[in-house]
């Protein structure tokens, strides 16, 4: 799982660069200067994915460890409250998404 979510976050830089040669610059320099990296220049944006991803990491570790016992928990809920966990899980996605203004994302370029 860990290889997927880096593969495709690897990925997801075709979507978001400015253009082909910061692209190709990205790619040429993605191993330099991981020697200097530092905590110092840790943002809420950061913080908030890196918590987002723990969510995610942490509920895989309880599906395996358990073995599907959360979702049939969630199974066996009434409508109300399971679908209130889904609204709360959709709205707190919402909340620790990170904006950007005055960038366009690509899909609205063509």
């Amino acid at each position: 799982m860990c290889l997927t979510f880096i593969g495709i976050s690897a990925m997801w830089m075709f979507f978001r660069v400015n253009n082909t040669s910061d692209m190709i610059w990205i790619l040429k320099n993605f191993w330099r200067g991981w020697s200097e990296f530092s905590f110092k220049h840790i943002d809420e944006r950061w913080l908030s994915e890196l918590f987002m991803v723990c969510i995610l990491l942490g509920h895989d570790f309880l599906e395996w460890k358990q073995q599907g016992v959360i979702q049939q928990r969630i199974k066996n809920m009434s409508r109300p409250m399971k679908y209130g966990i889904y609204i709360f899980a959709v709205l707190l996605m919402f909340y620790l998404l990170p904006v950007e203004y005055g960038k366009v994302f690509v899909y609205f370029q063509f």
